[in-house]
């Protein structure tokens, strides 16, 4: 840092003396630039005398200079005439509107996400930020200060990829202000920054803020509708405030904001269009709901690359104020990606669309501070700065380094599910806590299947200690390609799992992901299985995996009992298909989430079982699950999750579809899948259909200005029917039972009835009630009230 030498100065306008905000100052031996604040004011790092300074602004003619190193110069501008572009402008119509049209019959070709393919160097800034508004002391006088200390920045640095609607993020080198062994990378995720500005709707999904794995809540998540949409005009009110003259084309600034008594989740702000095409330049959007706890800000900027406008800079700000009695604080996160470099072709080697959107490598962290520093391109800000002087400070003291770092390793080790051991891995993926096992430990192994991505070689065992039994299971992959998705499989093993689950196809994970037993705290059905088997996967279209199958399986009751024919033993061969919908992976190291912004999701089985022994019958079982959103502007965002299955031939009771009944599923505004009033160990059908809607009005439907009193309703409605057309079998001497009449459950949630302040956090106080109305009663009661208290964001 001390070595650094820099270039100060403060840009101002020729005409008007005024300062220059956002002119782009660059330095044309090295190509490193930085903006002005709102003072006109800049600092930039420079390495040599006689320095060539190019300054550029919209609505100013541009001008370089040369300068030496710790100097201070003022720049002035000179303001270029402005001139409105030959466009047709109706009688007595909004000039604004003639624009707009014309960006939105471009909005194919300027898209972003619709660029068929190209590679960026790209450069990500995540940070946090605290800042004290205010501040009054014990005395009578108010002093007022405001003081703005960095709390964490963590900078990412490698290759962005696009390619028929597939993006992946290659991060080569990464570095924080906090020591390597912390895990900052899986509690940060730049996906939540809106790539563009051209979808009809902008997500702002809170269940996307890290990388590890998260809830799909519903009130964690916003669309607000884009000023850039086709029914745009009956929604925003436009203003064309200016018109700039950049070089060959006009600059064409509008202000836009939600027309008054209409009622949805807008933005407001700016954007700058160009007339070269009538694609975005520049854009400045917040949310409209000033009431609204958790504020966020976009400001996005593109640059024009032979013809094509590409997303230079984009960044998002989310802003939650703290407010306590003496002093208000405003935490802030910001997510900032400069891209540079941009080429519409790539060698196919450079990366694999193995629907992975992130991917940081084991040793990104590896790189010092100071390598990192020759490598970035943009200029810190002195915050940035600041924070990684007093980081180092820190760090060095015996709490951090005997105690905290070390901590924080086997921390990051256990998040990570495993720890890498030589060429393998060992992985923490077999232990549990379930009411049958009580304890489950165990361990599996696998190769570093990123150094040998041909292959993957798998192996776990666990020990219960509630049913002192041994588990095991193994997996053999050849990988047809590195992707992971067109590949052959051997596998098997030995364990527990409940009867009447369907054979399902799950996300693909680089390690192996089990699933944990759910058995509730009642009565429960649990059998014993032993597994071998062998699948080819296929990946025919982009976001679908195909999984052929055939395997050899026993299975025999363990915490029940049947009347007869206890064991059964099938050949079973199937077809699974899974369609989830730009669904996307993120990796950090060998750590993998799944994210799930967008739908339909679709889950399709087929299988035939040919049972080896006399006493059971062959048969056919086909199931389906589909779960989608639909989002709309003025109403908020519906749910919905269908499932279906049916039977061909008789089953015995381990194959018989119980998949309604969800244990310890606490009935409240996410219980999207499953019935709570459902018993898990009564019930058994061979064909069944099954469909849950919930639709959340957020403020749509009644959206108040007061500050403590803002409820937002959600309603659901989950209905089933399923039959046992084959003679009931005998669990536990009881026979089994079916739901041919019928399970209906409907529920409303009402949040922030009462929004009240804890410590300076906005709490919001609500209830979920629910009402059985089925025509037979499964359940102790068919009504159920239950309150719950949420942190207001939204």
């Amino acid at each position: 840092m001390a070595q650094s030498k820099y270039v100060e100065g403060v840009i101002i306008s020729k005409s008007s003396f005024r300062p220059i905000e956002y002119a782009n100052i660059q330095d044309k031996s090295k190509s490193i630039g930085i903006t002005s604040d709102s003072l006109g004011n800049f600092r930039l790092s420079v390495s040599s005398k006689n320095t060539l300074l190019s300054i550029s602004c919209v609505g100013y003619e541009s001008t370089t200079i040369r300068v030496d190193p710790e100097t201070f110069v003022v720049i002035r501008l000179s303001p270029t005439e402005s001139q409105l572009a030959e466009i047709t402008i109706k009688p007595k119509e909004n000039p604004a509107f003639e624009i707009i049209r014309r960006t939105l019959a471009h909005a194919e070709r300027n898209n972003p996400n619709k660029i068929s393919q190209f590679k960026a160097s790209h450069y990500c800034k995540i940070g946090l930020s605290g800042e004290i508004l205010k501040y009054f002391q014990n005395s009578t006088a108010d002093s007022i200060s405001k003081t703005d200390r960095g709390l964490l920045i963590v900078e990412n640095l490698g290759d962005f990829f696009q390619k028929n609607k597939q993006q992946k993020d290659v991060v080569k080198f990464t570095i924080s202000n906090l020591p390597k062994n912390y895990p900052v990378n899986l509690f940060t995720n730049s996906q939540i920054n809106p790539f563009g500005f051209y979808e009809p709707l902008i997500q702002i999904n809170l269940n996307q803020l890290t990388a590890l794995s998260s809830n799909g809540s519903l009130q964690n998540q916003r669309f607000y509708v884009n000023p850039i949409n086709e029914k745009t005009f009956s929604q925003y009110d436009f203003h064309l405030i200016d018109t700039l003259k950049n070089s060959s084309d006009s600059i064409f600034k509008i202000s836009y904001k939600p027309k008054k008594g209409v009622s949805f989740n807008g933005l407001v702000g700016e954007i700058l269009i160009s007339s070269d095409g009538y694609a975005i330049k520049e854009v400045f959007a917040k949310n409209a709901d000033t009431l609204q706890i958790l504020n966020f800000k976009i400001h996005q900027l593109y640059e024009q690359n032979d013809t094509q406008w590409y997303p230079h800079y984009r960044a998002l700000s989310l802003e939650y104020l703290h407010k306590l009695e003496k002093r208000d604080l405003k935490f802030t996160f910001s997510i900032e990606d400069y891209f540079s470099n941009f080429t519409k072709t790539f060698e196919s080697k450079e990366v694999y669309f193995d629907g992975t959107y992130r991917i940081i490598s084991p040793k990104a962290d590896t790189i010092s501070r100071s390598e990192f520093d020759k490598l970035r391109s943009v200029e810190l800000l002195l915050r940035d700065r600041q924070l990684y002087s007093k980081s180092d400070l820190f760090n060095q003291k015996p709490l951090f380094r005997k105690i905290i770092v070390p901590g924080m390793a086997i921390a990051k080790t256990s998040i990570n599910n495993g720890l890498m051991v030589g060429p393998f891995f060992l992985l923490y993926n077999q232990l549990d806590y379930n009411q049958h096992e009580k304890i489950r430990l165990g361990l599996g192994i696998q190769n570093d299947i990123q150094r040998s991505p041909r292959w993957r070689i798998y192996g776990g065992g666990a020990y219960g200690i509630g049913d002192k039994k041994i588990k095991y299971e193994g997996i053999l992959s050849y990988h047809i390609t590195k992707d992971r998705y067109n590949k052959i499989e051997i596998y098997g093993g030995n364990d527990v799992r409940r009867p009447g689950q369907n054979p399902l196809l799950f996300a693909n994970y680089v390690l192996p992901q089990k699933i944990g037993l759910n058995l509730g705290s009642g009565d429960y059905l649990l059998d014993n299985y032993k597994k071998i088997g062998f699948a080819a996967y296929f990946k025919p279209f982009n976001w679908t995996q195909i999984k052929l199958f055939f395997e050899k399986e026993t299975r025999a009751p363990v915490s029940y009992k049947l009347a007869e024919n206890t064991v059964s033993d099938y050949n079973h061969t199937g077809l699974s298909i899974r369609f989830a919908r730009k669904e996307t992976l993120l990796r950090t190291g060998y750590f993998e989430t799944v994210t799930n912004p967008y739908y339909p999701i679709i889950r399709f089985n087929v299988s035939h079982f040919n049972s080896n022994k006399t006493y059971h019958s062959n048969f056919w079982k086909a199931n389906i699950v589909v779960s989608h959103q639909i989002r709309t502007k003025k109403v908020g965002k519906t749910m919905t999750n269908i499932s279906a299955g049916h039977a061909w031939g008789i089953l015995p009771f381990q194959y018989l579809f119980n998949n309604l009944s969800v244990p310890l599923n606490i009935w409240g505004s996410n219980s999207k899948e499953g019935f709570q009033m459902l018993s898990t160990a009564e019930l058994g059908y061979n064909n069944y259909v099954s469909v849950s809607i919930f639709h959340d009005f957020e403020k749509t439907l009644w959206r108040l200005q007061s500050p403590w009193f803002q409820p937002e309703f959600m309603i659901g409605n989950k209905m089933a029917i399923g039959t046992l057309s084959q003679s009931a079998p005998l669990v536990n001497g009881k026979p089994l039972k079916d739901i041919n009449q019928g399970v209906f459950e409907v529920s409303m949630s009402i949040r922030n009835i009462l929004k009240v302040k804890i410590r300076g956090f906005r709490i919001g106080l609500g209830v979920n009630m629910v009402y059985d109305y089925s025509p037979e009663r499964f359940g102790p009661s068919r009504f159920g009230i239950r309150p719950f208290i949420i942190p207001v964001l939204f």
